[in-house]
């Protein structure tokens, strides 16, 4: 572990009850042991993202920190299909920055908040009740605009230049808001408490305010990306006030002790910027082909959050009227299928969906995901079908993977680790898989790799080393084997120091 100053010693113990997901990144960057230079970081007013610049190389330590920090302390969700989708929702939102390369690494949290957040790396995290809480696609759309809007103007590095101008013991709750999230729930009282204790309440308010420029810098450009993309921009201010409903307004404190804009004001000004705005392409209404891809993952969620019996679901399938809620009753009864499970009336409900949605490319995923294990000869039917629909889809890919394990077609599995090696290298689905491969094709080495690299996700570097270690003996005299064990054994070696 880095050695931490008095100073952060001191701010450690007294913001001991942040405990909302965006405090996670807190401590990543006060456990990094690193500081920041005038060189690598210019300061620039507020919105000039031009000159918002950290270190390529800083900011990829900051994304591993938190990632395994996220691992560690979260109930994570291994949920390609909708990790997939607000992948695919997030880059088309991504048009309308100035985002050049844009490839985000989604984390889905089983928590039933409403949260999400944006973090250094392209990292997005996005909460289970994010989901349940947003009835509608552009409810759900304005949070992740807002987020990307983070990543657009590059508020990371602007807060961690506005944290160098604070005195080193305040980086932990100055940084409370660095990670962007559109609700958090912070305890404000301990903060406070602190600050009073080390006389910064000024230092502090200053922080508030121009977080909060920041909070309406990302709302504004939230806006225009989802109007850019036939996304009805009501939906942010709209789910304001289902925040405003859930949390209330937050009234009972001082405005410069909010790290973020209080909801009523949020929705006051987004609202009256709609009213400036000229929307030139029509708003997709709510039985469009991405409202309806949105309301499929949402009810993965809710099962998630709220799980129901698939006897219960096939009952309501059953008595629903023709209509987009007996469509949804037919998957969310899909999605909780189980052995033991009635497989006719499994069978009634898949032809339906392919029926009423033949080219929704998550129907065909879904039931090569329900059924890959228990019926494989379903599941190759939909694994064909998704490759036809959506070929370069994540989750496509992934469920393959997972098809070609079950039915033991190793050969097809191994070619598809490979395909899914850069983008799927931070996810524990994918070395589970790995395991899961290399144990039948008896590769020892690769699949004590695979372990540590689960490890290392988890944050768990000990561990992480002792299978490197075993991975190293194993490679029997295999050059290039040895070679990339040793090098990922120092990289993780450096990290324990």
């Amino acid at each position: 572990m880095s050695r931490l100053s008095p100073g952060f010693r001191e701010s450690l113990a007294l913001t001991k009850h942040l405990r909302s997901l965006p405090v996670l990144m807190i401590f990543c960057l006060a456990l990094s042991g690193q500081t920041t230079s005038q060189a690598e970081l210019n300061l620039p007013e507020l919105g000039d993202s031009k000159k918002a610049q950290v270190s390529s190389a800083m900011e990829a330590r900051f994304a591993d920190q938190l990632r395994r920090q996220v691992y560690q302390t979260q109930r994570i969700i291994d949920d390609p299909i909708t990790a997939s989708y607000v992948d695919d929702l997030m880059t088309r939102l991504a048009q309308s920055s100035q985002i050049h390369y844009f490839s985000p690494s989604i984390l889905l949290i089983r928590d039933s908040s409403i949260n999400a957040f944006a973090g250094p790396g392209q990292i997005i995290g996005v909460h289970s009740g994010l989901f349940v809480n947003a009835d509608q696609l552009p409810e759900f759309a304005g949070v992740m605009a807002h987020e990307l809007g983070h990543l657009n103007y590059k508020h990371f590095a602007l807060m961690m230049n506005q944290a160098e101008s604070t005195q080193r013991k305040l980086l932990i709750p100055i940084i409370a808001g660095i990670l962007v999230a559109v609700t958090g729930e912070i305890d404000v009282s301990s903060e406070v408490v602190g600050m009073i204790a080390t006389g910064q309440t000024l230092a502090m308010d200053e922080y508030a305010a121009y977080s909060r420029q920041l909070e309406t810098e990302a709302d504004m450009f939230a806006l225009k990306a989802m109007a850019d993309n036939h996304i009805d921009p009501k939906g942010l201010p709209d789910f304001f006030k289902v925040m405003l409903r859930k949390y209330g307004d937050q009234n009972q404190l001082p405005s410069f002790m909010l790290s973020h804009p209080i909801s009523q004001a949020r929705i006051s000004y987004t609202s009256a910027r709609l009213k400036n705005m000229a929307l030139l392409s029509e708003i997709d209404n709510q039985f469009s082909d991405q409202s309806i891809h949105y309301q499929l993952v949402r009810q993965r969620m809710v099962q998630i959050e709220q799980p129901e019996s698939f006897k219960k679901h096939a009952a309501l399938f059953a008595r629903a009227p023709e209509g987009l809620n007996k469509t949804l009753s037919a998957y969310r009864a899909l999605i909780a299928y189980g052995q033991g499970d009635d497989w006719d009336q499994a069978l009634e409900l898949m032809r339906y969906l392919q029926g009423q949605l033949p080219f929704n490319p998550i129907i065909a995923q879904t039931i090569a995901q329900t059924f890959s294990q228990f019926r494989p000869e379903q599941a190759a039917q939909s694994v064909t079908t998704m490759f036809r629909l959506a070929p370069e889809s994540r989750a496509t890919k992934v469920l393959a993977y997972q098809y070609y394990l079950d039915s033991q077609q190793t050969d097809r599995a191994l070619g598809m680790s490979i395909t899914l090696e850069d983008e799927m290298a931070y996810s524990i689905l994918y070395w589970e898989q790995n395991v899961q491969l290399f144990r039948e094709l008896k590769q020892p080495a690769d699949m004590h790799y695979s372990l540590a690299e689960i490890a290392y996700l988890n944050n768990q570097l000990a561990k992480a080393e002792e299978q490197l270690l075993i991975a190293k003996q194993l490679c029997q005299g295999n050059v290039l084997c040895q070679t990339k064990m040793v090098r990922r054994i120092d990289q993780v070696r450096a990290l324990r120091r």
